[in-house]
């Protein structure tokens, strides 16, 4: 019998060691890079009220929509989302905040990595958990590799909103309507090198750049031959009659994997 109650709890250590190594990556910013605030509400699951009177947005997550203010039906997941964060954030928690270097979008929201009270890194639980994807907001381009690791690993396993229409990827070829967010895959039609730019056309119709600069530029545009499937997260946007998407980070390239 203390053999079984020993293995059950160092299985649940185990387990629970296991859920949290991509989260506990990342580290704590130095104390005096830091502020403390605290929370008197949720709005959604990137959102947060402060008791000063500001709404602070956190860097690098983008959690679904509630669309309270459209009126439109709630995206897949975000009622949880808001949920796990109230209850990592309940009304009077403390929390610490490493602002941006844009320290506020365009709606007058703060914008910072959140830390609990315990320095805990949320974003990197919500995309642990599935429940937001890694977003980049000029200049803040370069999100924690730890962001990146929790992502990927929360795809691969098909967490929350990596199982749902939300990031179902949409042909290229059928790209329409207005602009917008969006994880889109097709067929290499062609791929060129001009400048300080890669270049690659998508089911003849998406036209996709990105900087030889970037580290994961050289192997994405050696794994992208004729033919080959594609699947890249950004911003697609029209020209003319021609779709274009720029790709700036290793996170957005779903396929062919980037290491």
């Amino acid at each position: 019998m203390r053999y079984r109650i020993l293995k059950k709890a160092l299985y649940s250590a185990f387990f629970c060691a296991c859920i949290s190594t991509v989260a506990a990556e990342c580290l704590t910013p130095k104390p005096h890079h830091l502020t403390r605030a605290q929370v008197t509400k949720v709005i959604d699951g990137d959102t947060l009220l402060l008791t000063d009177g500001r709404r602070l947005r956190m860097l690098y997550v983008d959690a679904p929509e509630l669309n309270t203010a459209t009126k439109k039906h709630a995206e897949p997941y975000a009622r949880s989302a808001k949920s796990w964060l109230q209850k990592r954030l309940p009304k009077g928690s403390t929390i610490y905040l490493a602002v941006g270097q844009r320290k506020r979008d365009r709606f007058k929201r703060v914008l910072a990595q959140v830390y609990d009270l315990e320095r805990r890194y949320l974003a990197a639980e919500l995309l642990d958990a599935g429940l937001a994807q890694l977003i980049k907001i000029p200049p803040d381009n370069y999100p924690p590799q730890c962001l990146v690791d929790a992502e990927k690993q929360a795809r691969i396993h098909k967490k929350a909103i990596w199982n749902s229409k939300l990031t179902a990827p949409i042909a290229a070829s059928q790209l329409k309507g207005a602009e917008r967010k969006v994880i889109v895959e097709g067929r290499v039609s062609r791929r060129w090198q001009k400048g300080k730019r890669y270049y690659l056309m998508l089911d003849k119709r998406l036209l996709v750049s990105f900087e030889h600069s970037e580290l994961f530029a050289a192997s994405l545009y050696e794994k992208a031959q004729k033919d080959s499937r594609i699947v890249l997260r950004g911003f697609a946007y029209r020209h003319g009659r021609q779709w274009r998407m720029k790709i700036k980070h290793a996170a957005d390239v779903f396929v062919p994997e980037i290491e």
